[in-house]
């Protein structure tokens, strides 16, 4: 009997255009936590506003898929393909996404904080106003990535590549950004108090406002091509 009207679930949401996998309804405002959907193929599915706390979703396809407010933390992103996703103003403390494609995602005001993106590819994702503090960047391609006001204080951004990104008025400080591919980015009235900035890139960038208070320049290539020296905090020397 409940195999039967499980069925019948199944292909009521079906008839309506929903997914189901397992016991999850897959729709917006679902409650589907601590859920095993990796590899699950879900182009353009709308979950905005569901409960995916603990759910993994690693090496899915959810190209141009919904989760506007959606609640994610600890869910398991791991190469998995969200370009063109809207991940706006969602819960993604503590996720996990590394090696996924987020390129040309929307995580405007996103919460990003602890969360694990290394080698992921966030080219061209707009990341205004996120919250990333704490996050781990490592190796990871933003190259044109908007991060107008966004918080990554304490964020760990070695050797990722940022050419051209947008942070103007980001809060940066206490990042690491050790080997970093800064050419070209607008820096405009960030805070890089702290941060470290040794043998980063910084060819062609836009420093105009910058706060670099304490900020280690060792070996790094400053804006005119001419590599900083042993010693250079808070400047170019």
């Amino acid at each position: 009997m409940g195999a039967a009207l499980l069925l019948a679930g199944v292909l009521a949401a079906a008839a309506e255009g929903q997914q189901v996998i397992g016991s999850c309804r897959l729709e917006a405002n679902v409650a589907c936590t601590n859920q095993d959907l990796s590899g699950a193929r879900l182009p353009g599915v709308n979950l905005e506003g569901a409960d995916l706390r603990g759910t993994s979703f690693a090496k899915a396809i959810l190209q141009g898929a919904n989760f506007l407010h959606a609640d994610l933390r600890t869910a398991d992103l791991s190469e998995t393909d969200l370009s063109g996703a809207n991940l706006s103003q969602a819960n993604l403390n503590t996720a996990k996404f590394q090696g996924a494609n987020v390129s040309r995602a929307d995580l405007r005001h996103a919460n990003l904080s602890g969360a694990s993106l290394s080698d992921a590819k966030l080219s061209r994702a707009d990341m205004t106003g996120a919250i990333a503090a704490g996050a781990v960047l490592k190796r990871a391609t933003m190259e044109q990535t908007i991060l107008v006001s966004a918080k990554l204080s304490g964020a760990d951004l070695t050797n990722v590549n940022l050419a051209a990104a947008d942070m103007r008025q980001a809060d940066l400080s206490r990042v690491d950004f050790e080997g970093a591919h800064l050419r070209r980015a607008n820096l405009t009235g960030a805070s890089l108090a702290g941060a470290n900035l040794a043998g980063a890139d910084l060819t062609g960038a836009v420093v105009t406002g910058v706060d670099l208070q304490g900020a280690k320049l060792n070996r790094a290539i400053w804006i005119d091509g001419r590599r900083c020296g042993s010693g250079s905090i808070g400047a170019c020397k």
